[in-house]
């Protein structure tokens, strides 16, 4: 066995930025889901007969065949947070940015201190 092998170990991240990094993440989620709305509420306005249409259209069917974007489900909305779990279902996602994040901090820490020990202010 090597006895030079050096473990790092990244600590656990402070609850409070891991839970500030979750709601970051839960309200981007909000904020795509409103983009989609809201682009949805303009093609309404401007195309009801289109998006009122009991068979989708087509012409507009035919031109996502060709580009090869049809997909036969068309369930991609982002409402996922709807879902009351989703917001546990951030915390691990949360939990690992919060650990770059702190480990970023640390490393700028270290180099303020470095720099301060040459005489250097940053």
């Amino acid at each position: 066995m090597n006895n030079n092998t050096i473990h790092i170990v990244t600590p656990e991240p402070n609850a409070d930025l891991v839970k500030a990094v979750q709601e970051q993440l839960l309200l981007a989620d909000i904020a795509q889901f409103a983009d989609e709305v809201n682009i949805a509420r303009t093609i309404w306005k401007k195309y009801p007969h289109l998006v009122t249409a009991k068979r989708f259209p087509r012409s507009l069917k035919t031109a996502m065949l060709k580009a090869g974007t049809w997909e036969d489900s068309h369930n991609n909305i982002s409402d996922k947070f709807m879902d009351p779990r989703h917001r546990e279902s951030l915390l691990p996602h949360a939990t690992e940015i919060a650990k770059i994040m702190g480990r970023k901090r640390r490393e700028a820490a270290n180099d303020d201190a470095f720099l301060k020990g040459m005489g250097i202010e940053s």
